[in-house]
């Protein structure tokens, strides 16, 4: 009599790992974005936002499928897998080189504590419609050298929620300017409200309103809208 050999099991994959740590570990600026309850990594040339339970990550607002297990959330943290930091080493490795070391990340069997991200502040925050330009240009003073997301929101309608427009990432100088062209695109009733939201971490958020009232050159004459109406 024979008895057969089972496989082994599969040995279960080591605990997910805390975005902050990560970030600590890998040389990636971390910032936790309120409104949309994500997280930011940010390096030279590369940003990656995450959002516990979806699928998906955003690489420098480009779409890409999540490595391994979907993030999870717990206890103010969001946790990715062994996969997930993988990529984001490789990730690392295609942007400006880091400064100082990087130590090797802890053992599933060394639970890390999470890392604090450093304060940054937002001092102003500015919106105004840009002649000529269906786009608001944003500027702003921030801690230098810091990363920020600005998010766009139009209000259309009392009846309507408001409309998620667009979300870009910028840098501040070393003096701390930070600047960007919004598009409006594609809400372009005119007299809508525009919400801008500048955040960089839990506790700094700041947002700013302004209204599109006007055509894109309407302060601007053009010869060919003089002629009458049966000569254009």
């Amino acid at each position: 009599m024979t008895t057969a050999l089972l496989p082994l099991a599969a040995s279960a994959d080591p605990a997910p790992t805390a975005l902050a740590v990560v970030a600590k570990t890998l040389g990636y600026h971390y910032a936790y974005l309120g409104p949309d309850e994500a997280v930011v990594l940010s390096r030279p040339g590369v940003v990656v936002l995450f959002r516990p339970g979806s699928p998906l990550y955003e690489l420098n607002d480009r779409a890409v499928p999540i490595d391994g297990a979907v993030p999870s959330y717990k206890e103010g943290e969001i946790y990715v897998s062994r996969d997930t930091v993988a990529a984001l080493r490789r990730l690392a490795a295609t942007s400006a080189p880091l400064a100082r070391p990087v130590a090797a990340l802890p053992t599933a069997a060394e639970p890390p504590a999470p890392a604090a991200p450093g304060r940054v502040t937002i001092d102003a925050l500015s919106a105004t419609p840009i002649d000529g330009d269906q786009a608001l240009h944003v500027e702003g003073q921030a801690t230098p050298f810091s990363t920020l997301t600005l998010t766009l929101l139009a209000k259309v309608s009392k009846s309507i929620p408001d409309v998620f427009v667009r979300r870009v990432h910028v840098t501040a100088d070393r003096h701390g300017v930070f600047a960007s062209r919004l598009p409006i695109a594609p809400v372009y009733f005119t007299g809508s409200l525009y919400t801008v939201v500048a955040s960089a971490d839990a506790d700094t958020t700041r947002s700013v309103s302004a209204t599109v009232t006007e055509f894109p050159n309407a302060k601007t004459r053009i010869p060919s809208e003089d002629l009458p109406r049966a000569m254009r």
